[in-house]
């Protein structure tokens, strides 16, 4: 006869457990990523970070140096 791994009991309360888990990164998920990708965008923003900004496409101007000819 096979070992069982989980009883039936210990299987239905992990269930009960992860749903609860599924739920909330279903509901909150993309609040979470919008305003962790916003603050990121301020921090690099404010902090200017030269590395990191110099590789955004219209940003990076303001770093090109440009000595009259």
């Amino acid at each position: 006869m096979e070992k069982m791994f989980l009883s039936p009991k210990t299987a239905k309360s992990l269930r009960c457990t992860l749903q609860v888990a599924q739920n909330f990164a279903r509901n909150w998920g993309r609040p979470i990523a919008t305003y962790g990708a916003g603050a990121a965008i301020l921090a690099i923003y404010f902090i200017d970070w030269r590395v990191v900004v110099t590789r955004i496409p219209f940003y990076r101007r303001k770093f090109i140096d440009e000595a009259p000819h």
